[in-house]
């Protein structure tokens, strides 16, 4: 079985989850010669039961040394690409080898062999280390660009779903339930990690305005479009979920989309386009009345300009009325409230206390038809 060594006070010790090359020298550390022994099963020369048993053992024995032996391979390949051009040169023929044993494992003939080499490289992949969900989509895209996925229509035919956009892995994988699983559950445990450690590096819109760097996430709320005679909502415009990134463009901030989580699929389309296409706005843009012009003229990109900065106004404009309702409702209790929310539900005291209401607000007429929501309601009882 192939290991990376590290060589230490204590003596050599197995570690094939951390390793890395940074020059030549650390090329003499990798010990990983053995190549897959993946021999042909010929059911047809089973003579009796005894006999078939003996085979599903040697089937499950390698299956076990291709989980032992596809990592080190993912993982020498992966960092050779990051050495000087002459460590690569070096190292090549040892990438050509793992390369050729991960294809070999990956498309054997034998369905055992190939449903554990896919389910030993999705997992390892899906254990990446990734910062944030754009990562998540990155490392997709990047799988379905190799081959390792592929793009379907609905939830029904997917291995994988990441919002709205859903994989499956070729049917040359042969995955059946017990790999499937595994799968899912790595894939799971990767958006959690980059969910969690976005979570940590958001700013909050207070640091957002005034420029410094980082990402946030913004709620953009639906908007009504109204009719200009009758007053009377025509469409909603779709709101959705926004992060974006701000960072440094000489001495002025720049802000430019990164993933949108919520939202109608053609605005969701839209910002990806942007995020790929790399549009951005400066942030003191929004102190202006109309949406700035991009540098480069090109209709598309005039576009999602105008539909970045228009997104940002309508956070902005969201951000406004929430700090508005929160210094009323400040306002109101330091002069109405006589007693705690505890006391009044919990104890059954009399007097006046703040309740927030949970949710959006639905509005609706005489007739009960919907016509708006409100968000951050609270009142007196």
């Amino acid at each position: 079985m192939g290991t990376v060594r590290k060589q230490g006070e204590q003596g050599e010790q197995e570690d094939r989850s951390t390793m890395t090359l940074h020059s030549l020298g650390e090329l003499t550390k990798i010990d990983l010669t053995l190549a897959l022994d993946l021999p042909e099963i010929d059911l047809d020369e089973v003579g009796s039961l005894e006999e078939l048993e003996a085979k599903g053992i040697l089937i499950a024995q390698k299956r076990q040394e291709i989980r032992d032996q596809i990592p080190p391979r993912l993982i020498f390949v992966a960092k050779a690409a990051s050495l000087s051009r002459e460590a690569q040169r070096l190292a090549r023929p040892k990438v050509v080898q793992f390369e050729e044993d991960i294809q070999r494992a990956l498309y054997h003939e034998n369905i055992a062999f190939r449903q554990e080499a896919w389910r030993t490289m999705f997992c390892f992949r899906f254990s990446q280390e990734v910062r944030s969900l754009a990562g998540v989509k990155e490392l997709l895209l990047a799988l379905v660009h190799e081959g390792r996925l592929k793009e379907v229509e609905n939830e029904k035919d997917s291995l994988i779903r990441f919002f709205d956009a859903y994989y499956q892995a070729p049917e040359e994988a042969s995955l059946e339930e017990p790999e499937k699983e595994d799968v899912v559950r790595a894939f799971r445990a990767l958006y959690s990690r980059a969910r969690d450690t976005e979570a940590l590096t958001d700013l909050t819109w207070e640091e957002f305005l005034k420029g410094k760097p980082g990402t946030t996430m913004l709620v953009i709320p639906a908007e009504p479009v109204r009719d200009d005679t009758t007053g009377e909502i025509r469409f909603w415009k779709s709101g959705c979920q926004l992060r974006v990134k701000s960072e440094a463009k000489g001495k002025e901030r720049m802000v430019s989309p990164v993933f949108a989580i919520t939202g109608n699929v053609a605005l969701r389309e839209d910002i990806d386009r942007a995020t790929a296409m790399g549009i951005w706005v400066l942030l003191s843009s929004l102190n202006r009345g109309n949406s700035p012009e991009p540098e480069d003229p090109k209709p598309e990109k005039v576009r999602l300009t105008k539909m970045l900065w228009l997104l940002l106004k309508r956070a902005e404009a969201a951000e406004d009325k929430k700090q508005q309702l929160r210094l009323q409702k400040d306002a109101m209790a330091a002069s109405l409230v006589t007693v705690s929310a505890e006391d009044f539900f919990l104890r059954g005291a009399e007097g006046i206390c703040p309740v927030v209401f949970s949710g959006p607000w639905e509005k609706r007429d005489e007739h009960r038809r919907f016509i708006g929501k409100l968000d951050n309601v609270f009142f007196f009882p």
